[in-house]
């Protein structure tokens, strides 16, 4: 699928613009944002007023997910039919979500795109991803024994029995490896980006080390959650890049993941490992995970670069 058109009154939010408030539905925010993640075109398609659609959609933050929207009080098959022109797809690249079941039959029957719908939305990621839709149901379920959980919050990863597991990268990890760098913002220490040969290039060099970390616990796997770019500096290490997934930032993985590269320095006779934070308004914390292992602020470069030094 590449494009995802979708409904919002009863779709994405629960009510109607037109008869007053709306509610957003549970997981509306988290399959956008894992469609988008995807990079599949989103598109809402509704019958309202444009203008209060897109404010209601800015309200619930959803516009930095969204391509399009379409809304006008005629038949949805007029604005499908609209859509496929306009970005040049095939109705068999499409999927029209609607609670209507009128709108699906009317949407399917004159344009020949895949239509469903479902009461929870995150579920429409079946026809895009279902891996990511497996990962994101457990978290889902992750987070509602945390939210019943009776207990601090140590206790209870303590009880879903957290592993973490960091090795080095092997080729199959690649365009994983490339995900993290380039998707991850809020727990990425120097936002650099990356094509896929460009870390294919740093996987056959021996100038390099890659490693990964995959995690799981009772609720099942995380999959693989972080990641860490070396460069094997003459007299020291230099940690190029690092980046821990959001979904699993407050469960000890980004100590867990520069533990071991303190540990396989210290194997190597390694004096010194430096790392690097270019702050924004998102990764402050990359500061404080550096810090808490005795990482010392050692300098700053123009470009809003600040070096961390850990003497071994």
């Amino acid at each position: 699928m590449k494009c995802l058109i979708i409904d919002a009154d009863n779709t994405i939010w629960n009510g109607a613009i037109v008869e007053g408030k709306v509610k957003i539905k549970e997981t509306s925010f988290e399959l956008l944002k894992q469609v988008h993640k995807l990079g599949v075109k989103i598109i809402v398609c509704s019958k309202n007023d444009k203008e209060q659609l897109i404010k209601k959609l800015e309200e619930f933050d959803l516009m930095k997910y969204i391509n399009d929207v379409y809304a006008s009080w005629e038949p949805k098959h007029y604005m499908v039919k609209d859509i496929l022109e306009k970005y040049k797809l095939s109705p068999y690249e499409c999927l029209f979500v609607d609670d209507l079941i009128q709108n699906r039959k009317e949407v399917g029957l004159l344009t020949n795109v895949h239509v469903d719908y479902e009461d929870t939305p995150l579920m429409i990621l079946k026809y895009f991803d279902t891996d990511r839709l497996k990962l994101q149901l457990q978290q889902e379920n992750r987070i509602e024994g945390e939210r019943k959980f009776k207990g601090n919050f140590k206790d209870f990863i303590k009880k879903s029995k957290l592993k973490v597991e960091i090795r080095d990268m092997k080729k199959e990890d690649m365009a994983r490896v490339v995900t993290l760098c380039n998707r991850t913002n809020d727990y990425n220490a120097a936002r650099n980006r990356y094509s896929d040969s460009d870390i294919k290039k740093k996987f056959e060099s021996d100038n390099y080390l890659i490693y990964i970390a995959e995690a799981d616990d009772t609720y099942g796997k995380y999959g693989k959650i972080a990641e860490a770019i070396i460069d094997k500096k003459p007299g020291y290490w230099f940690i190029e890049d690092i980046a821990i997934s959001c979904r699993i930032w407050n469960r000890g993985v980004g100590k867990n993941i520069l533990n071991h590269i303190i540990n396989q320095a210290k194997e190597n006779k390694v004096e010194m490992i430096r790392g690097i934070v270019k702050l924004n308004e998102d990764n402050h914390n990359m500061i404080k995970l550096y810090k808490s292992l005795g990482f010392k602020e050692s300098g700053k470069s123009r470009d809003n670069i600040t070096y961390y030094n850990l003497e071994i």
